[in-house]
């Protein structure tokens, strides 16, 4: 089981129960997972390699979760940016983990410039500079690609994230986690 097959199934068997309930409204879980797999395909037609590095910059809100399980389901590695850090700490992040792709949500285009210049491809939530400098608009991007489950045959030891922590004694440092890791996780979580 990876957590692309754990979607899918819950798209399934729970199709019209709700799945996520934000600021942005509810969303069912058959609505949540056509999403992931939009977003995983997505990431995948853009040529990522299993085990490439996708940012994520943006704070709570469903688009989170999205880009959560859809950055997993494909495969990739997700380096989640806390918005709380400093910019500079985000290029150094950045430098650290060698990113293909920056998801980050349109209020902070501006703060993440020099993370922008840093990866191939920039995927904007919520508008705003969608477009501008080369980067997609987040719907535009899901819109074009199929809901049908994408079930890649994912090494259980593969990176699926990269944590950083806090930095508190230097620098933040990546703290790696495998898709055994998350899927032992969910496990105990649900169990």
């Amino acid at each position: 089981m990876d957590v692309g097959r754990l979607v899918a199934r819950s798209m399934r068997r729970y199709r019209d129960r709700i799945a996520l309930d934000g600021p942005e409204g509810a969303s069912t879980f058959g609505r949540t997972g056509s999403r992931v797999m939009q977003l995983a395909r997505g990431l995948r037609a853009l040529g990522l390699e299993t085990g490439d590095r996708v940012l994520d910059l943006q704070s709570n809100q469903n688009t989170y979760i999205e880009t959560d399980l859809g950055i997993s389901t494909a495969g990739l590695c997700r380096v989640a940016l806390n918005y709380r850090l400093h910019p500079t700490d985000w290029v150094r992040i950045a430098t650290d983990c060698t990113p293909k792709v920056l998801i980050l949500d349109a209020k902070f285009w501006d703060e993440a410039e020099g993370v922008r210049a840093m990866v191939d491809h920039v995927i904007v939530i919520n508008g705003g500079a969608g477009g501008a400098d080369g980067a997609a608009p987040y719907e535009r991007f899901l819109e074009n690609q199929s809901t049908e489950p994408l079930l890649l045959n994912v090494d259980p030891d593969a990176l699926v994230s990269l944590n950083y922590s806090s930095g508190t004694t230097g620098n933040p440092k990546g703290a790696i986690r495998t898709h055994r890791n998350r899927m032992a996780s969910l496990h105990n979580i649900v169990t």
